[in-house]
């Protein structure tokens, strides 16, 4: 007997299990895009690359997580996904440490992102970051990220 096709919602609960399990076993990324697919909703098709991101980076293949990255940022950004858009973009900036300025685009990218999202946590981790990457050659704006970073950390921000 044929086996009926799972609905939307086994559907969901099997993507959100795979994305969950592909950390431990990379053999299911195919699995997880081909549901993300029958899921007919590229939301979860940027949630799928970015998951199979992560476990790439977990195994130091930092040509292939770019890639895969690049495709997860493009897909969430087209389909208006910014959370997971943001999350990309912060991981990939993680992979770029050995390029600053490519880190730093990639930075300021995240942080529109998580801004646009209201995420000040993340905004202000961000700004901590990006004086990180500044501090070697501008000091000066660095000084104002990390002031920034911790405004924001100290729970300082209220929306006017």
């Amino acid at each position: 007997a044929m086996k009926e096709p799972l609905n939307h919602t086994q559907l969901e609960v099997k993507f959100n299990f795979l994305a969950h399990r592909i950390q431990t076993d990379p053999s299911l990324h195919q699995e997880l895009l081909d549901t993300a697919r029958k899921l007919n909703d590229m939301l979860y098709v940027g949630k799928a690359f970015l998951a199979i991101a992560r476990r790439s980076q977990a195994s130091m293949e930092v040509s292939r997580t770019t890639r895969i990255l690049n495709m997860a940022i493009d897909t969430a950004h087209r389909n208006e996904d910014t959370k997971t858009e943001a999350e990309a973009l912060h991981l990939l900036s993680k992979i770029q440490v050995n390029a600053p300025e490519v880190q730093l685009k990639t930075l300021y990218d995240a942080l529109r992102c998580y801004e646009k999202l209201s995420e000040f946590d993340k905004v202000a981790q961000l700004h901590c970051e990006i004086a990180e990457v500044l501090r070697p050659w501008a000091p000066d704006d660095a000084d104002i990220h990390a002031q920034w970073g911790s405004l924001l950390s100290a729970g300082q921000y209220v929306e006017k």
